[in-house]
């Protein structure tokens, strides 16, 4: 007997579907994308727009879509010059690879620096005294001090005879 399909819920639009590998939403949701993806494409590669206001101007899509397509589509990934404000400051625009500018970035690795001082200053300091190094012994004094600890009938049990 076959299992009956499962039914998923599309996280965009709510509606119930059955997933097909590899796809996340549902039909509609995954051909509106790519139409996204193909008026994207089409205002970077004809209309040369690069900045992300250009390319919502010329797609009619809202800044934050074409944001979410050229993050989210490898191809598209870096292509274009995404300005996104600093998440602290909000003036400058945010280093890429981070949320914050480079002015921010400085400011909080110095408190990071400032709060590691003040945990390290406020914890007791372990003192460690050296150990002076042993004078090395002689190895077969050593084998032979061990030799003598141990009798020989512990070394060579005797063998129990049976009556």
């Amino acid at each position: 007997m076959d299992k009956p399909p499962e039914i998923a819920t599309c996280p965009r639009c709510g509606k119930p579907f059955v997933p097909l590998p590899g796809s996340r939403w549902c039909s509609a949701c995954t051909a509106q994308r790519a139409e996204f993806v193909s008026l994207v494409e089409d205002a970077m590669n004809r209309g040369r727009q690069t900045t992300l206001e250009g390319i919502a101007d010329a797609t009619g899509l809202a800044i934050p879509v074409v944001r979410r397509i050229l993050k989210n589509t490898r191809v598209l990934d870096g292509a274009a010059d995404l300005q996104v404000p600093c998440l602290r400051c909000g003036k400058a625009p945010a280093q890429p690879g981070s949320d914050l500018c480079l002015e921010c970035r400085l400011d909080l690795g110095e408190k990071i620096a400032e709060a590691a001082d003040e945990l390290a200053a406020g914890l007791e300091q372990d003192t460690y005294e050296s150990k002076a190094a042993k004078p090395v012994d002689n190895v077969t004094t050593r084998v032979d001090e061990q030799r003598r600890r141990t009798s020989v009938d512990a070394l060579y049990p005797k063998r129990q005879r049976f009556k």
